[in-house]
């Protein structure tokens, strides 16, 4: 909880920085916003992991056929791609 917290803090930070390189900030904030979803995302290759513990794997948790976290980390992370690329275009 406290990285999500300060991984957004600096997400803010960056987005909203008055000085500096406007591009090198973007970059920043892009990379802080979307380092929690990527190393949520690859969590489950460590041995032994799973998406649900047993008892809470059911049809319910699944959003077309992948489990909802994955579903979640995919939305959030294409958010932050398309946000990136939207304050891309304004720089460039």
């Amino acid at each position: 909880m406290a990285l999500s917290a300060l991984l957004g803090v600096l997400t803010l930070f960056f987005a909203w920085r008055p000085g500096g390189d406007v591009l090198s900030n973007l970059i920043a904030a892009a990379g802080f916003a979307s380092i929690y979803w990527i190393s949520q995302s690859l969590a489950i290759v460590y041995p032994n992991t799973l998406f649900f513990d047993p008892e809470f794997d059911l049809p319910k948790n699944y959003i077309l056929g992948l489990p909802a976290q994955a579903m979640f980390q995919i939305v959030f992370l294409s958010i932050t791609l398309v946000a990136f690329l939207w304050g891309l275009r304004s720089v460039l």
